[in-house]
């Protein structure tokens, strides 16, 4: 499965999802293996978010096939979408 380790996330990105690297890599480890794919998609709209990408962030909110947890992440990401655009 696609994950965000698969967009070459920077340091500065990691450390933007994670308190340290260290976290990142425990949790690429251990807690990646584990997630739904939903959880998955929603870390990638999250990683493009960041990157500033609302195309990439409306493509992999799309893959999420839990509506109502689609839903959720998209209002957890609208108001960094509205700074994005700007």
């Amino acid at each position: 499965m696609e994950t965000i380790f698969d967009h070459n996330p920077t340091d500065k990105e990691l450390l933007g999802l994670f308190n340290t690297l260290e976290d990142a890599e425990n949790y690429k480890v251990n807690i990646l293996p584990l997630l739904r794919p939903d959880s998955v998609y929603a870390e990638i709209a999250g990683l493009m978010n960041l990157r500033k990408d609302n195309e990439s962030v409306k493509k992999y909110l799309s893959k999420i096939k839990d509506t109502r947890y689609r839903e959720t992440t998209r209002q957890g990401l609208i108001g960094c979408f509205e700074n994005n655009a700007h």
